[in-house]
């Protein structure tokens, strides 16, 4: 097996457990690392230790992600630096490569993908910096070389040339005559007349020239030679012309590569984004000018994120190749040029933004029928499956259509437009497109309004919390509540979460709501205790963002003990798919929250993808049967086989459940046979007040339990 380089890598994170399982996880493939909380402490290590790279947190709590970058950049400028954000934070990854970050990579942290982004990411800027070391040392070579020179008679009788010139131009002396002619002889046809040109106008008025051109050079690759000229005057020779020679070949190469890094994606040799909005820039100048319309696809592959996930970043490369290589060859098909007088234009067209975006840039279209066009071609040339090795995949993608004018002011504004309106596509099925539209931007628009008013509505107090009974199958007695969340709009009134979870999710405001919740829901408990309802356990609902914040744990146990809380009596609600996603995160997480003393339930349990090896090992309390399995029982024989599987999965694990979702006798009849412990739905009780909340328990105890009765009715 090749051995693998040992890299030095510098974690900048306030997370512990990113910390920890750094060090394990990156420490047991080879690499050194070095881990700290603030930013004080890595730039003290800087002073003795020389990262190869540094993976650095974009959300800090003693001084800014991007601050942190600059201060990084200046101590080590050699090691590449990569951000460590949310996948939905654009605005973060954008700034971050805009400061001169040499990637990013989303949390939760894929493990094995992060070592192998580190070991490319280290070695392409090795080799960005052997480029650099290169031209350097070729611009000083050239600074201290000799340099052929020649000069000649205005009227070309003769010529003079030094040594170098003869081994610049591959002949020997004796082969070359006194006449400049001579001169043009070698150098290729098309450069002649420009060179010939060159001369005369020097010759008549003084001014100097600067040429590159191309020398065959006996078979091998033709070489560029730079020449320089002017006039002056001589005695006894009057005016000649005099200058130098010399071979930059390897210089322009390297310039040509350099460029190539800059403005060209490595994966699949597209225009990266950089060169992308440059080119669309030019194309609206152009439109502009001259009246003409453009039209720009924002392509994305759908579900691409499980192609990784499943096969391996490898396979995902290979895909996003084959996927780059249809899309020139379908593009190059068409009768759409790029703009005319561009260089390459045709290569520009299509471009590769990150990831698996990708744009076609359409020029001189006349109306949004062109676009459509090149956009259903797209579409058919999905039908033809992908090739990993010997699996055959049918990938979905979405597209969103911007179109100059009308769908922006600038580049900035099309790209913007572009991606909103290839979002609102990836929403629905299949492969399709969807145009940028004014009602799109005015959603956006709300969206954010509403994030403000999220936010003030947390400082006013407006959030309340409303609870749902959970019934003992036993007894027939409440024995729980689940704390819902609620927002007293002061306009439009009480909302359910439907109306704003999401943009509560992703306006970065969940780990303060979800501190709020957690603090009302135990205090509302002591409340309840004082009033003389019997114990009761209380189940709170917790979020990605919570579980991944680093004070989640110090806060609970803050609330618990604030309020004399006993935490066998909190049961907490996490998804199966948020527990999944970072299995080995989870396990060391839910060890912790086993420590304080709470339960925990896997919430929606079935809809997500659990692995049975982890699911015995997690220290959880209780499975939550989601509420689609039970809508159609029992006359649904798919859905009655899921529950009876799930029943009889968690009686071997010892684990309790509880059914969300009963609406009618019969479910609950059903459920109560086969073993479920806990019920919960609007047939017994919707999600209340407090007040009415405790007189229900009040009243359903004085009458020997509500269930019971409600069941055999």
């Amino acid at each position: 097996m090749q051995e693998v380089e040992k890299l030095r890598v510098l974690l900048l994170d306030d997370d512990p457990l990113v910390r920890l399982l750094a060090e394990q996880m990156l420490g047991a493939n080879g690499m050194e690392v070095q881990a700290f909380s603030h930013c004080r402490d890595a730039f003290a290590a800087l002073e003795r230790y020389s990262p190869d790279a540094v993976l650095l947190d974009v959300q800090l709590p003693h001084m800014s992600g991007f601050e942190c970058l600059e201060e990084l950049q200046r101590r080590c400028p050699d090691a590449p630096i990569i951000m460590l954000t949310g996948m939905d934070d654009a605005d973060s990854i954008a700034r971050a490569f805009e400061m001169g970050a040499a990637d990013f990579f989303p949390k939760p942290i894929q493990w094995p993908i992060l070592l192998n982004r580190l070991r490319f990411t280290v070695r392409a800027s090795r080799d960005r910096q052997h480029l650099r070391e290169s031209r350097a040392m070729l611009e000083k070579t050239q600074h201290i070389a000799r340099l052929g020179s020649w000069a000649c008679r205005i009227g070309y009788e003769w010529m003079t040339c030094s040594d170098e010139v003869y081994a610049l131009l591959g002949i020997g002396r004796e082969a070359f005559n006194v006449s400049f002619e001579d001169f043009f002889g070698h150098v290729l046809p098309e450069d002649v007349a420009k060179l010939q040109q060159a001369f005369r106008i020097c010759a008549a008025d003084g001014h100097k020239f600067d040429l590159d051109l191309e020398v065959a050079d006996g078979g091998r690759r033709n070489r560029i030679l730079h020449i320089q000229g002017g006039r002056e005057y001589r005695n006894g020779d009057g005016h000649i012309l005099t200058g130098t020679l010399q071979d930059i070949t390897e210089f322009r190469h390297f310039e040509a590569e350099v460029h190539r890094l800059s403005f060209y994606d490595s994966l699949t040799g597209l225009p990266n984004r950089a060169l992308f909005k440059e080119v669309l820039g030019q194309a609206i100048g152009y439109c502009r000018r001259y009246q003409t319309q453009l039209g720009v696809l924002f392509i994305g592959l759908k579900k691409f994120r499980l192609i990784n996930e499943s096969f391996g970043p490898r396979s995902g490369d290979v895909l996003l190749q084959q996927f780059a290589k249809r899309l020139v060859q379908e593009v190059r098909g068409s009768d759409d040029g790029a703009v005319p007088g561009t260089e390459d234009a045709a290569g520009m067209t299509i471009s590769r933004l990150a990831g698996d975006e990708f744009t076609v840039l359409i020029n001189h279209v006349n109306g949004a029928h062109d676009v459509v066009r090149i956009a259903e071609r797209i579409c058919n040339m999905m039908g033809t499956p992908f090739s990993l090795g010997d699996q055959e995949l049918h990938m979905n993608i979405s597209m969103g259509i911007a179109i100059f004018p009308g769908d922006g002011a600038d580049a900035d504004d099309m790209v913007r437009n572009g991606e909103s309106a290839m979002q609102a596509a990836r929403e629905l099925e299949h492969n399709n497109y969807q145009f940028h539209s004014a009602a799109r931007s005015q959603s956006a628009f709300h969206k954010l309004s509403m994030e403000n008013h999220l936010r003030a509505a947390l400082s006013q107090d407006q959030y309340r919390l409303h609870f749902q009974p959970q019934i003992d199958a036993a007894s027939g007695k409440v024995c729980g509540a689940e704390a819902l969340l609620r927002w007293q709009h002061p306009e439009v009134g009480l909302l359910a979460p439907a109306h704003f979870m999401p943009v509560l999710e992703e306006s970065g405001s969940m780990v303060a709501v979800g501190a709020m919740v957690i603090n009302k829901a135990l205090q509302q408990l002591g409340e309840w205790d004082a009033a003389g309802l019997p114990p009761l356990t209380m189940s709170i609902n917790v979020s990605p963002a919570q579980l991944r914040h680093t004070g989640f744990i110090q806060h609970l146990r803050g609330a618990l003990a604030a309020n004399g809380t006993d935490p066998r009596r909190i049961e907490l609600e996490i998804t199966e798919t948020q527990m999944m996603l970072d299995a080995i995160g989870s396990l060391k997480l839910l060890g912790e929250l086993a420590e304080v003393g709470v339960k925990i339930a896997v919430d929606d349990f079935g809809t997500g993808y659990s692995s049975l090896s982890y699911l015995k090992r997690f220290p959880i309390s209780t499975l939550k049967i989601d509420r689609t399995f039970i809508t159609e029982m029992p006359h649904s024989r798919e859905d009655v086989a899921i529950v009876d599987a799930i029943l009889a999965l968690s009686g071997s694990l010892g684990l309790s459940t509880v059914a969300e979702g009963i609406e009618n006798r019969e479910q609950a009849r059903f459920l109560r046979n086969a073993g479920c412990h806990r019920f919960q739905g609007f047939f017994f009780a919707r999600p209340m007040a407090a007040e009415q909340f405790a007189a229900l328990v009040l009243t359903g105890a004085a009458q020997g339990g509500m269930a019971e009765r409600q069941i055999h009715d």
